[in-house]
């Protein structure tokens, strides 16, 4: 009976841990694409204004 709490436990404690680090990883390509994002439209944006009617 006492294993079988402990081997609970332990798969309980394994279980947050994987979560915490599928959300971890998560987060961290969220911050990443947002930044890639916005550098993204700063170039685009800056390159589209710099020739007004030209060709």
């Amino acid at each position: 009976m006492d294993k079988k709490i402990i081997m609970w436990v332990v798969i309980g404690i394994l279980f947050l841990f994987a979560l915490y680090l599928v959300f971890q990883t998560g987060s961290g390509n969220i911050a990443t694409q947002n930044v890639n994002s916005e550098t993204a439209s700063a170039v685009s944006s800056a390159s589209s204004s710099a020739m007004v009617g030209g060709c």
